[in-house]
């Protein structure tokens, strides 16, 4: 396992005993948005699947008919977490914490897209999903990108 730096603090120029925790998917996810956002050639397409939401308070049954709806409307167990499109080609990109790997359900989505035509792709930081869209061509280049 390589060792992070430790962190050093802004006033007592020391050393942190703690590392900074790794960013999670959820960040990870809005880093990326945000690059598609502001730097996405105006002929990429890119949404969000929402499979997953938060429901402080729900039940484990509440939870299953939620579950049960989304499905009927068109919802898929492992769908990822962005679709992005461009001229013709189709990029599922799934999220993860640093060093996360894929559930049954998203490696059988994965397979589904490949048959379909498509490219699955699964990334753990920022830096790497940044530098896959950077050489798929979705992006407009600039300096002093991650």
């Amino acid at each position: 396992m390589t060792r992070r730096p430790a962190q050093i603090d802004l006033f007592t120029k020391r050393a942190s005993s703690q590392a900074p925790p790794e960013p999670s998917e959820d960040h990870v996810h809005k880093t990326v948005l945000g690059t598609l956002q502001r730097l996405a050639l105006p002929d990429v397409l890119y949404f969000h699947v929402p499979n997953g939401f938060w429901a402080p308070g729900a039940t484990r049954e509440q939870m299953a008919r939620a579950w049960q709806r989304m499905a009927l409307l068109g919802a898929l167990p492992g769908a990822s977490d962005l679709i992005i499109m461009h001229r013709g080609e189709t990029l599922a990109l799934e999220f993860k914490r640093r060093r996360g790997t894929a559930s049954e359900d998203q490696e059988a989505f994965a397979d589904r897209v490949a048959r379909a035509g498509g490219t699955w792709e699964l990334r753990d930081s920022a830096d790497g999903a940044h530098r896959l869209l950077l050489d798929r061509g979705l992006l407009r280049p600039c300096t002093g990108l991650v």
